[in-house]
């Protein structure tokens, strides 16, 4: 039941200090005007959407709500300061006429006066009285069935730290998001779910809004691992199967879907239906047919795309020697010799004894020798004796 409504605009200074951090997200779900960054957003740089900040809280939001949309934005790594002033940091200490004294008992329990102290007091307490995380604890229509039932998830503990705060003097906010979110190795990208979404608490303290996971306290393993590898941990997901190399081919299989749905939503799904329509009209097709001609289309380009840049990474850790002596066996395949990279002068010789160009191949392996260990720079050479072989 916390609401937005309350705070006005701040007509304080806002200083943005130390490192930033750029991100692109492409939201696959109707978040209803609200624009979800990297803490503390400072930028919005690029997007599809008609974008605003809220003075009061620096939050960003869209006066359009559209199922699927691009943002590209910057955050800062570090909250700004912010010196404001007490009437309005009012707005954080508002509390509810009529509080159930269950909530008044449990505040009353917590000691200290700075704000970090009865953060420490509140997570001892939530501990000493065997409070449990779960994100299904059942019906708790109140912050006192909360109290009673001592089970609950982030939401629940996020509002029982708010106003616990709010009831010792100490000026605080709920924070709604996502926390968490799985690494796609093959796209470079971050995939965040609706198991991700979080909620959690900050505190005006030193000129500034300090964050404070009460989730934390009670279940660290939800915020270590995230909500989606939390909730649902699965056979590819268990980090002490991922050194089975079956388990790996999988993951990097299931990763390559992943990749290519999204690349292909960049390129689709920012299209709405009257606009792909229309384009499908100049080509004298039917919407479904361009849609299924475009998506075989971009899987082609997708596939090139990925091998393309697979082989080129490949290539970028082969030494340019290697390059060099992999050309040569292609040369000598056709008289079955396979000269490995690691092999000994003496071998390789050996290998190549009956060739009837073998003084030019003994040179070869020499400066390649020089080239890939003695650091000495034979390319130009190398180059060269390929072409009399």
């Amino acid at each position: 039941n916390w609401s937005h409504e309350g705070p006005k605009a701040l007509r304080v200074p806002i200083t943005f200090s130390g490192e930033t951090i750029s991100q692109k997200i492409k939201y696959e779900q109707n978040l209803e005007g609200d624009i979800v960054l990297l803490d503390v957003p400072k930028k919005v740089t690029e997007t599809n959407l008609n974008v605003h900040r809220l003075a009061a809280t620096l939050e960003f939001r869209s006066t359009i709500s559209k199922k699927k949309s691009l943002i590209t934005a910057i955050s800062s790594l570090t909250q700004p300061r912010l010196k404001i002033s007490d009437s309005d940091l009012a707005p954080y200490l508002t509390l509810p006429k009529n509080l159930p004294s269950e909530l008044t008992n449990f505040s009353s329990k917590l000691s200290g006066e700075l704000p970090k102290e009865v953060i420490e007091s509140f997570s001892e307490e939530i501990k000493n009285e065997n409070f449990s995380y779960s994100h299904r604890p059942g019906a708790l229509p109140t912050m006192a069935s909360f109290l009673s039932k001592k089970v609950g998830y982030c939401t629940h503990f996020a509002s029982l730290l708010g106003v616990s705060l709010r009831l010792n003097g100490i000026p605080s906010r709920l924070i709604s998001g996502f926390q968490g979110g799985k690494y796609n190795e093959v796209g470079g990208f971050y995939e965040v779910s609706s198991n991700d979404a979080h909620s959690w608490v900050e505190y005006y303290a030193n000129e500034k809004w300090n964050r404070v996971d009460p989730t934390s306290f009670i279940s660290p393993d939800r915020v270590l691992l995230g909500g989606e590898d939390y909730l649902n941990p699965g056979f590819l997901n268990n980090k002490n199967n991922r050194s089975h190399l079956i388990v790996q081919a999988l993951l990097r299989l299931s990763q390559s879907f992943q990749a290519l749905n999204y690349k292909l939503s960049q390129l689709i799904d920012n299209y709405d239906r009257s606009t792909q329509t229309d384009i499908a009209k100049k080509f004298k097709l039917n919407r479904k047919q361009f849609m299924i001609i475009g998506f075989l289309l971009i899987f082609c380009l997708y596939l090139f795309y990925y091998f393309h840049l697979r082989k080129k990474n490949k290539n970028s850790t082969i030494h340019p020697a290697d390059l060099y002596l992999k050309r040569l066996n292609k040369k000598l395949k056709k008289d079955k010799i396979v000269l490995p990279y690691d092999a000994t002068i003496e071998f390789l010789k050996t290998q190549t004894k009956g060739h009837p160009k073998k003084d030019i191949i003994y040179r070869f392996i020499y400066l390649y020798q020089e080239f890939r260990y003695a650091k000495i720079d034979r390319e130009q050479d190398l180059k060269e004796l390929l072409q009399q072989i």
